[in-house]
């Protein structure tokens, strides 16, 4: 009885110094957009040429929209301990729920976005809207 609870023991040891390290290195959780600078760096990285002129960064961080001054829009998006990017098109689409912008870009594979971006959350709405009649 007593080799098992040792064995428990040195286990749950084991596995606590695991996460203390994790904390330490800030390994997992979600990934924060320090600001709106980043969120232009980053869509200027995606792609190439992008003409970024304004972001709806997500109030916590954890999303943002970029556009562009030729009306392209490129969403950001948590993806493990770094951002995705994809440019919305025709069949993305953007609703509204409970003040959030909710965003789906139509891809299987890439996740519904919920941003709350405060006063502009309609006018990003609108915009989406827009790549519809392209």
């Amino acid at each position: 009885m007593s080799e098992t609870v040792l064995v428990f023991a040195g286990s749950l040891a084991g596995i606590l110094f695991l996460i203390l390290i994790a904390a330490l290195l800030r390994l997992g959780g979600q990934p924060v957009l320090a600001d709106e600078h980043e969120a232009l760096a980053l869509a200027e990285e995606a792609v190439c040429g992008f003409g970024a002129v304004r972001v709806g960064r997500d109030a916590a961080g954890h999303a943002a929209l970029v556009g562009s001054h030729d009306e392209r829009i490129i969403l950001l998006s948590p993806h493990g301990a770094h951002f995705a990017a994809r440019l919305l098109d025709a069949q993305s689409r953007a609703w509204l729920d409970s003040g959030q912008l909710i965003v789906s870009t139509g891809e299987k594979l890439f996740r519904t976005v919920s941003l709350d971006l405060g006063t502009s959350t309609e006018a990003w709405e609108r915009r989406i809207a827009a790549l519809h009649g392209r």
